[in-house]
């Protein structure tokens, strides 16, 4: 083989050759950010030549790269196909530019093509990423064979292809599943990201962020519909990316036929939304996005305060189990009236007094009765960290401006009070700006107002039920208190 010329195209190497016969091939190295040890090397070498001798005639879409074998080219292992066309990685296309949803949508046509066909041949790729998809001189797509990708993601750019957990299925991560059905969600994830230009789980920039955020965001968190990114998008089309990516594999498109006909009913019926429907959702979107992001903060937050939870409930029930065995005068008794109940059992909120709380009230307090008692400990292990420093002013969560009054079905009480809270900001979270752990918290406020029922429980004065905003807190759905 003899190299005509060396070519960069968006950070890919390729060297242009000739035979002796005057045809000509294209020659991309297999390691592009590091290589492997000589042995590891000759492993991949040894599977990739494996998976091109298989597949070779097995596989004859259009857009399935054809590979010659590998060669050794000035030193380097390469891929040699035949042509004269060099390739371009997708994703630096659509970084570049949102491609339009008529050359987004005939690509992932085309990817769902090549997937049946390669199904129908009872090849099952673990998954597909950008890894593999590339574009051609007349912007048609070509897929690298996901198994030969998967033995270069190791050694290869851009970047995003090291980030695969992001195209795993749920079920790989609880269960270990591959399959076509994982294969049509990672589809989901790439087409997001063709429509809309953004991932549909956060990839982090910060080093607090790290994989097992993503994972647990996969497994938890619902994306944000693509058309509050692009409101030019139909709404079937916005539902077909939405089934994709649903977390129960039984919600999901069923089969890659389903979702070539699917794609084609939907590209026929238009791909763009209505004048109306573009409002509708461009009116919604900054709410929405921001609700979203406030939702998915809120459920980082809690998580990453509950990751101590073993050592938290071991002294919880340590200090419970101290308790017992000392005599503290309660501050409930049969001499304490009504009022002075409801005050402190909102006085027990706002302090994490787990103690208060369960004499001032006979209730399943569910969720906020675990809330309380866990931050409890994680706030008094602050503290305790903090000896000598800056007192802190404010909790993760509390109580302000109480007023308490009665209603005419005595006795029940009115409590009107602020309740404020801290959760992530995931602006400047992701922006890489922050220059300190608290830095990203965002403290959020809210008016709230209950009805309190009391009755009097062996002589004592008690809360036996609430009505009203704390039902949200009771039954863990903080987030309903910002709507």
């Amino acid at each position: 083989m003899q190299v005509l010329s060396v070519e960069d195209v968006a950070g890919l190497k390729y060297y242009r050759l000739q035979d002796e016969k005057g045809q000509a091939f294209i020659a991309e190295p297999l390691f592009y950010a590091k290589k492997p040890k000589s042995r590891l090397t000759a492993e991949i070498v040894r599977e990739i030549e494996g998976i091109i001798r298989k597949r070779k005639n097995l596989l004859e879409h259009p857009a399935y790269i054809r590979y010659e074998g590998v060669e050794l080219i000035n030193g380097e292992y390469c891929l040699l196909r035949r042509g004269e066309d060099l390739y371009q990685p997708l994703y630096v296309k659509a970084r570049e530019e949102r491609p339009v949803l008529e050359e987004a949508s005939e690509w992932m046509l085309t990817l769902g093509e090549l997937a049946s066909m390669a199904e129908a041949a009872g090849i099952n790729w673990p998954v597909i990423s950008p890894a593999s998809l590339y574009l051609s001189g007349d912007k048609s797509l070509k897929v690298m064979d996901p198994d030969i990708s998967m033995q270069l993601l190791k050694y290869r750019e851009p970047e995003e292809a090291n980030l695969m957990e992001i195209y795993l299925a749920p079920e790989v991560f609880r269960d270990n599943i591959r399959d076509q059905q994982s294969l049509l969600y990672s589809a989901g994830v790439i087409m997001y990201y063709l429509f809309t230009g953004e991932l549909p789980y956060n990839t982090g920039t910060v080093s607090d962020y790290n994989k097992s955020d993503l994972v647990h965001e996969i497994l938890n968190i619902a994306p944000l519909e693509p058309a509050y990114l692009n409101p030019e998008l139909a709404p079937g089309l916005n539902s077909f990316i939405m089934q994709l990516l649903q977390k129960e594999r039984g919600e999901r498109i069923k089969n890659w036929q389903d979702f070539l006909q699917d794609l084609r009913s939907i590209k026929a019926a238009g791909l763009y939304a209505s004048k109306e429907e573009r409002e509708e959702f461009a009116a919604r979107a900054e709410k929405v996005i921001k609700k979203a992001r406030r939702k998915k903060g809120y459920i980082n937050f809690w998580r990453k305060k509950w990751k101590p939870l073993a050592i938290v409930c071991s002294i919880v029930l340590f200090l419970y189990l101290v308790s017992l065995f000392t005599a503290v005068d309660p501050y409930v008794n049969k001499d304490t009236l009504p009022e002075e109940v409801v005050e402190y059992f909102y006085l027990a909120i706002d302090k994490k007094n787990t103690a208060l709380l369960d004499e001032s009230s006979e209730m399943d307090l569910k969720y906020l009765d675990r809330m309380v008692a866990s931050i409890h400990v994680i706030e008094s292990m602050q503290s305790a960290y903090n000896f000598g420093g800056e007192e802190q002013k404010e909790g993760v969560f509390g109580i302000q401006d109480l007023q308490i009054s009665k209603v005419d079905d005595y006795p029940t009480y009115r409590a009107e009070y602020r309740f404020y809270f801290y959760i992530e900001d995931e602006e400047k979270f992701y922006s890489g700006e922050i220059s300190s752990g608290e830095d990203y918290l965002q403290r959020y406020e809210v008016k709230m107002t209950d009805l309190l029922k009391l009755e009097q429980i062996k002589g004592i004065w008690q809360v036996v039920s609430v009505e009203g905003s704390l039902e949200n807190l009771i039954e863990g759905k903080i987030m309903e208190l910002l709507e």
